[in-house]
Formats: C-alpha cells, sequence, structure tokens
C-alpha cells in the first residue's frame, strides 16, 4: 500500500498567514483564535514523521488515537507500519479537514472584528481589543461545531458569532448555538427577510403578523419550527398605545410611524415573538435592504391590519450611529380617502 501523500512540514504556518489576522491577537481574540487554530501546526508535521518517530512524539492526535483502539491495537501500531498508515490514512485526512475549516471561521470572524470597529470607531488598527472575558465552556461547544463548518454560508456564520462573543461574553447560549448548528439554508434565508420586520425592545423583539386573514405562511412556520420565533398557532398580541393619532415602532435599522384616524386609544396587534435563539441570531444574518422589503409588505395591506383605520406608514430609517432617525421619510402606505 503506497503511503499518503506527504503534506510540507510549512503547510500549517502557510494557512495561517493565509488568514490575514492582524498582527496583534490581543486579549479575548488571541484566547479564541489560538484555541481554534492550535491543530493546524500539529497535524502536517505529526503526518510526514515515520511510525515510530510518531508515537514517541505522543502528541495530542496520537494520544486520542491510541486511546480509542484496544490494547491489541496499540501494541500493533507500535510494530507494525503498515496498520499504522492505514489509521493515518483514515484518521488524519478528516482531522486535517477539521482544522482548516476552523481556520476559515476565524479568518471569517477577523473579517468581522475589523468591520464592527470600523463601525464603531473608524478605525480599524484596534480592531481586536476587548476586555470581556470568552467562556471555556463556550469555546468548547463552539469548537465542535465550527471543525464542521464547511459551507461557506455556515463559515461566515459562525466566525460572526465568534466575533460578537468576543466583544461581549455571553452573547450567545449554548441552546442558540445548537439551533445555529441545525438550521437549513432555506429557513436562514427565510429568517434573513423577516429581519427587517423585527420590532420592540431588546428582550421583547416582535414580528407584527400583517395579514389580517390569519393566514400563516410556509416560512413563518418554518422559523417556528426551528426555534426562531413562538406564536405562529396564535394567542399572542402586541399591545400598542395610539398617542395624538399615532404610534411609534422601533425598528432594526429606523423607526415606523403608523397614523391613524383615531386620536387615542389602544389596540391588539397579532404577532410572533423571538425566542432566545432568534433574538441572540438578529445581527449574525446577513442584512437585506430593509426599504424594499418593507415595501413589500406595506404595500397594499388592508387599512384595518392593525385592528383601527389606518392613515399612513412611514418609515425614518437611523443614521449611520444608529442612535438618532434620518431626516428622509419613505413612505410605505397611505390610504386612499
Amino acid at each position: 500500500m503506497s503511503e499518503p501523500v506527504p503534506v510540507e512540514p510549512s503547510a500549517g504556518a502557510s494557512i495561517i498567514a493565509s488568514l490575514n489576522l492582524p498582527q496583534l491577537l490581543a486579549g479575548e481574540a488571541g484566547k479564541a483564535f489560538s484555541r481554534l487554530l492550535g491543530g493546524i501546526l500539529d497535524i502536517p508535521a505529526a503526518w510526514l514523521e515515520r511510525p515510530a518517530a510518531v508515537l514517541r512524539a505522543k502528541t495530542s492526535a496520537q494520544v486520542d488515537l491510541i486511546k480509542s483502539s484496544s490494547r491489541v491495537i496499540e501494541e500493533r501500531l507500535q510494530t507494525d507500519e503498515q496498520l499504522f498508515l492505514i489509521a493515518a490514512a483514515n484518521f488524519f485526512p478528516k482531522e486535517i479537514r477539521r482544522a482548516l475549516n476552523k481556520a476559515a471561521v476565524v479568518s471569517e470572524a477577523a473579517k468581522s472584528l475589523e468591520l464592527m470597529d470600523a463601525k464603531n470607531t473608524g478605525d480599524c488598527e484596534n480592531n481586536v481589543r476587548t476586555n470581556s472575558e470568552i467562556e471555556d465552556d463556550f469555546l468548547n461547544i463552539f469548537e465542535r461545531y465550527a471543525e464542521d463548518a464547511s459551507s461557506e454560508r455556515m463559515r461566515v456564520t459562525w466566525g460572526r458569532i465568534l466575533a460578537r462573543e468576543i466583544k461581549k461574553s455571553g452573547s450567545f447560549s449554548a441552546k442558540t448555538l445548537r439551533v445555529v448548528s441545525e438550521i437549513r439554508t432555506e429557513t436562514a434565508l427565510a429568517f434573513q427577510r423577516v429581519v427587517p420586520l423585527v420590532y420592540g425592545s431588546s428582550n421583547r423583539n416582535m414580528i407584527g403578523n400583517l395579514d389580517p386573514s390569519g393566514f400563516i405562511s410556509e416560512e413563518i412556520s418554518s422559523l417556528e419550527d426551528a426555534g426562531l420565533i413562538t406564536g405562529v398557532s396564535g394567542g399572542i398580541h402586541s399591545r400598542l398605545t395610539i398617542v395624538d393619532g399615532s404610534v411609534t415602532l422601533p425598528m432594526r435599522s429606523g423607526v415606523l410611524l403608523v397614523n391613524f384616524s383615531q386620536m387615542d386609544g389602544t389596540m391588539q396587534m397579532p404577532a410572533y415573538a423571538l425566542t432566545e435563539a432568534g433574538r441572540e441570531c438578529l445581527d449574525v444574518v446577513e442584512h437585506v435592504d430593509d426599504k424594499s422589503v418593507l415595501l413589500s409588505k406595506f404595500h397594499g395591506i388592508h387599512p384595518d391590519v392593525f385592528g383601527t383605520r389606518v392613515k399612513s406608514i412611514d418609515y425614518f430609517r437611523l443614521n449611520e450611529s444608529g442612535n438618532e432617525p434620518k431626516s428622509d421619510r419613505i413612505e410605505l402606505y397611505k390610504a386612499l380617502r
């Protein structure tokens, strides 16, 4: 049997160099990145060594392999080169693939950190500084998911999660990590499309049910099945107070102003509530154009969708800092009479 195709000893270092990571990996970013990248340098070098030398070196990969084998197999591994090559041919490619997946996730996390700091400070030079302390328990769970991230979508998603956890420890629960690992591409895209419709406070995010007939779309059902929202079967209402003929709803990227025919009162709007996983994933999904989504949802809606007669609906986007609404108004709906 022919030996596995050798990998250059410098391959691991070359892979890390190609990630274009920041020069100074300080604080929690350095801790997380080092944890995920640790195996890249070890595995190719171990695969190059002769079996006897590998066993003497007792790297972590070989220790794991030996522990999973019986005493008879362990003894044969020390003397039978052919058996070792069979084990190595099956074991190391999987470990290398997992290590490369983790490296790709780290690369995406570094990009996200740069974008986050550029948005907040306008300066990318201090892009990995943080005072939060990332938990070892989080890294233990995260690493298992990151090593299986073979698609670009999942690598980007896990990279964004890691970046936000580095910035603020505790941003993601173990349950949310599981939900993300199991979510289908179609469901992720559906969630991406409803994010611009989310309103409310950070601990009570809602999505209004804008169909007065009570029709539940397949997309909305899939979001509940995935554990991102709840209330699809009914029973959840958002209580809104009308003041001076209008209701102001804080949205993800702006403010929604709904003007009614009556001046004061309250209204109950059917809604879906985001679960903990849904709330934690809001900043992870790829952003879509909020204007086009809102126009498509509010254009031609029934004037009594909110439970009382609607005169007009306007949307004001937030400015670049995310604090104050822009002065430009986007008209989403206007009653004919």
